[in-house]
């Protein structure tokens, strides 16, 4: 279809445009009033979180981007950041909630700060096996993580209420001070869960 000027002359394609053939992206699409291109990658062997990092810091040496271009990391890994911005929230929530029903049960900080401080060696065990098993840490693993710490919570609990039970009965039966019946107050609740 020919191109006519306000004064009725024909004018060429090749007059107000410059046509080459070029690489670009596949496909144009408008996203925000904004036209964008995408980019797939598809990750095997390694975590996202770091694959991520290593395009970011590639593309921040090699690439300089125009005016009014920007680029946006979407997909999986953003929807791992925003399971791990509320996961910022969860872990310590979940902490507390532990500690004040540690609080609720034994009425004493001291109690509820000892179980607390398992925690720590309960997951070092589960970074242990995430680490042997050669798995990446995952929300899906965070949350094997609060699991774990409400488990390991949980267990300390029966262990230190059956360890007081104990001691409670030896001072009834008159054996104050005394560091042997001590061992044998601390071993006679772990026989009962089959432990030595």
């Amino acid at each position: 279809m020919p191109i006519y000027t306000p004064q009725g002359s024909q004018i060429t394609l090749g007059t107000v445009a410059q046509i080459k053939v070029t690489d670009g992206p596949p496909m144009l699409k408008s996203e925000n009033a904004r036209l964008t291109g995408w980019v797939y990658v598809d990750v095997r062997d390694r975590d996202m979180a770091t694959v991520v990092k290593d395009i970011r810091a590639k593309i921040n040496d090699e690439i300089e981007l125009e005016s009014g271009m920007s680029i946006r990391y979407s997909g999986q890994f953003e929807f791992m950041e925003r399971a791990n911005a509320k996961l910022k929230l969860v872990v310590p929530a979940t902490i507390v909630i532990i500690f004040v029903l540690l609080y609720l049960i034994f009425k004493r900080f001291s109690e509820a700060l000892l179980i607390l401080a398992t925690l720590p060696f309960a997951l070092t065990g589960g970074v242990w096996i995430l680490y042997l098993l050669d798995y990446n840490l995952s929300v899906a693993t965070g949350i094997g993580f609060i699991a774990l710490a409400g488990v390991s919570a949980e267990f300390g609990v029966i262990m230190l209420l059956y360890l007081t039970n104990a001691w409670v009965e030896r001072n009834k039966a008159g054996h104050f001070d005394e560091p042997a019946l001590l061992g044998r107050s601390v071993r006679e609740p772990c026989s009962a869960f089959g432990l030595r």
